[in-house]
């Protein structure tokens, strides 16, 4: 829902979330349940299995509605007092407030909803864009210092800040002086975390150093650009590709780029569907091309006609299968860490079960059919170099007791309750079989158990929230390169940030009244503009 016309608060504010109600002072009303209306919408939340249809009735027909002088409690959002509109009764015909739980309520999800009507229960973590902005120190300490103000304008404070997460530049995630030592330093709660999905990036990055995996990639790269980049050769492809692949549904190999591992993967696999077409087309190219041209096919058609390409090409399929799942799941924004860590650990352990024998005779024998189909030499490059290998040491000190000391201030309990909570749901949890266990940290959150662990709630809550990946906050440079075209080079940062959130946002209905008056009323003028 989008706000009122002055710039007052938005209507989806005041939907009930009694954790976030004003105090009890705020409240001109009284709070005795035998002063509040029999229709009042309250009385029904969670009992939409159980209403007569009479009771539907007379709340679709005859709802309670505030009268002219009722006080609506004030909410404190930021540095402002925010309450509750009574025309927003008359705009929003579904709409229905609660005087007994001062908050409103959508009238027929509670009347109808199959659980929790009308109460917010989406399992989701959100992710807003705020606005960009422009920097010209590029300084840890700035950066740091930067979106400090930036949250503060907003009206997010720092205090309540508990994740943080970016890529792997050193003025990022410097220790000592990158931005997150910054906002460590002035919100210590605030807890970083490197990039997952850059982690997994940088992994296999630095299988390039192996120079078989990087002489395989390089001639893969130099294949689909020498067919893409020319659009006469694409056609002459696409007609070899038809006689020998004719069961594919696609006739154009993808192209590779470099942070993009999941098109990684499939150009990788279309290649090798591709390959007898490729074959044909560099045959082809040989007898009808001369020069500089002819010498690059000859260079290209001799390296992928060796064994040792083919073999390669398929350990990199292997390993990309595995990685594919696991690298689509960390761009979820619904994902925790323990999830990420679970995937993660059984990515790890499949590739290490992959370097028994077994399986690299499967991988060697699918290479060797390959290489007879097209009568290459089975033979394999003699290479022996050093192994180097280097324990990563544990830290013994980052207990689950020093972790939860952290956060004993924001628990609605001690630390001992916590303890003693710790104890029973350990012992809850041990009964329970494996396929029962909830899988990730948002799930239990929602665990109706969970009312009798406030402490454990809370800090599954801030658990929740960290960060696991930024793909999200990147995926909005691809809609600035849709925005800020060369045709609207010289556009402002307040225009370029509307034009954005209006992109980024379209589930949010802008109407041209509001418009209107909002311009209408920026300038005072000395005619009246409409």
């Amino acid at each position: 829902m989008t706000s009122n016309k002055r710039g007052g608060p938005k209507i989806t504010e005041f939907f009930s979330k009694k954790s976030k109600s004003s105090t009890d002072s705020q409240h001109q009303h009284s709070v005795n349940d035998s002063h509040f209306d029999p229709l009042d919408i309250g009385y029904f939340l969670n009992k939409s299995p159980a209403l007569f249809n009479e009771n539907r009735y007379n709340l679709i027909k005859k709802p309670w509605i505030p009268s002219e002088n009722f006080q609506f409690p004030v909410v404190v959002q930021g540095n402002k007092n925010r309450k509750f509109q009574k025309d927003w009764l008359n705009k929003f015909p579904w709409l229905s407030y609660s005087a007994k739980d001062s908050g409103a309520y959508c009238r027929i999800c509670v009347l109808f909803g199959r659980d929790f009507g009308g109460i917010l229960t989406q399992k989701t973590i959100r992710e807003d864009f705020i606005k960009f902005l422009k920097v010209v120190d590029l300084s840890g300490e700035a950066l740091g210092k930067t979106i400090s103000e930036l949250l503060e304008q907003s009206g997010l404070s720092l205090t309540n800040l508990r994740g943080q997460s970016y890529d792997g530049a050193a003025n990022m995630s410097g220790k000592f002086k990158g931005t997150q030592a910054y906002i460590s330093k002035h919100q210590p709660l605030a807890t970083y975390v490197h990039c997952y999905s850059h982690c997994l990036n940088l992994v296999l990055v630095k299988a390039y150093s192996v120079q078989p995996v990087r002489n395989t990639i390089g001639i893969v790269e130099e294949v689909i650009n020498f067919i893409r980049d020319s659009p006469k050769r694409l056609d002459i492809f696409k007609s070899k590709n038809k006689k020998h692949c004719p069961n594919l549904n696609s006739d154009i190999l993808i192209k590779l780029c470099a942070p993009r591992w999941v098109e990684h993967h499939e150009a990788f696999i279309r290649l090798n569907l591709m390959l007898p077409a490729i074959i044909s087309f560099f045959e082809y190219m040989i007898e009808c091309s001369d020069g500089q041209v002819l010498t690059k096919v000859n260079g290209l058609y001799n390296s992928i006609l060796r064994f040792d390409f083919l073999l390669t090409l398929q350990i990199i399929i292997n390993t990309m299968n595995i990685t594919l799942p696991l690298s689509r799941e960390l761009q979820t924004s619904t994902f925790d860490i323990s999830e990420a860590q679970t995937l993660i650990q059984s990515a790890l352990t499949v590739l290490t079960n992959q370097r028994n024998e077994n399986d690299l005779k499967d991988i060697f024998k699918k290479s060797e059919d390959l290489a007879n189909r097209f009568n290459i030499e089975v033979k394999i490059s003699r290479i022996a170099n050093k192994q180097r290998n280097r324990l990563n040491i544990s830290s013994e000190s980052n207990t689950p007791e020093n972790a939860a000391l952290l956060f004993t201030t924001y628990l609605p309990g001690t630390f001992n309750e916590l303890e003693g909570e710790l104890k029973t749901w350990k012992a809850i949890w041990k009964e329970k079989p494996v396929d029962k266990l909830p899988a990730i940290a948002l799930e239990t959150i929602f665990l109706p158990l969970m009312n009798y662990y406030p402490n454990i709630k809370r800090l599954l809550m801030l658990f929740a929230t960290i960060p696991v990946t930024t793909c999200m906050s990147e995926r909005l440079f691809s809609s600035l390169k849709r925005i800020k075209t060369y045709l609207k080079s010289t556009m402002g940062e307040s225009r370029l940030n509307g034009l954005v959130l209006l992109n980024i946002h379209p589930e949010i209905i802008i109407k041209p009244e509001e418009v209107v008056d909002t311009y209408a009323n920026k300038h005072p003028r000395c005619l009246q503009l409409l």
